[in-house]
């Protein structure tokens, strides 16, 4: 096995520097194609703390799932404390969560569907370390019920 050598951190002031006009336009490009909702399940009151200019439900009733696709932005958090619950019941309410949304966002009619009826719009991000290593530790990849799939992260 190779040996390593210790770098100073000066090493990366020879790097060049990140065009921030450039990024922040590409990042604007991006944008403007980016026509998804995005919801986070977050299992913990202590992920939501970071964010701002972002919706956090605490429920997830249709109404509010509802309200939370109609919104500007392109995103917004549910605080499920689900780091509480067991795994079968975790698993439960995230397919819940992520019917609901599916359902919400179709009877909005704000996306298209895929052929299977299935909205296109709608993307679910589990925001746990935890949720993923423990209530999820079979690492599905999907939450599926019989017609709404959710990736997660």
């Amino acid at each position: 096995m190779g040996q390593y050598h210790k770098l100073p951190i000066s090493v990366l002031d020879t790097f060049p520097g990140a065009e921030a006009e450039a990024v922040h336009g590409l990042f604007l490009e991006e944008l403007r194609d980016f026509h998804r909702k995005i919801v986070v399940l977050d299992d913990d009151p202590t992920g939501v703390q970071t964010v701002h200019g972002v919706s956090v439900y605490t429920d997830w009733e249709q109404e509010s799932l509802m309200e939370g696709i109609q919104e500007e932005n392109n995103m917004f958090f549910i605080l499920t404390n689900s780091r509480s619950f067991s795994a079968q019941k975790t698993e439960e309410e995230h397919r819940l969560i992520t019917e609901r949304s599916a359902k919400a966002a179709a009877a909005l009619r704000s996306c298209c569907l895929f052929p299977e009826g299935i909205p296109r719009c709608v993307g679910i991000i589990l925001w746990s370390r935890r949720c993923l290593r423990k209530r999820l530790r079979n690492r599905p990849g999907r939450l599926c019920t019989d017609r709404y799939c959710a990736l997660s992260s």
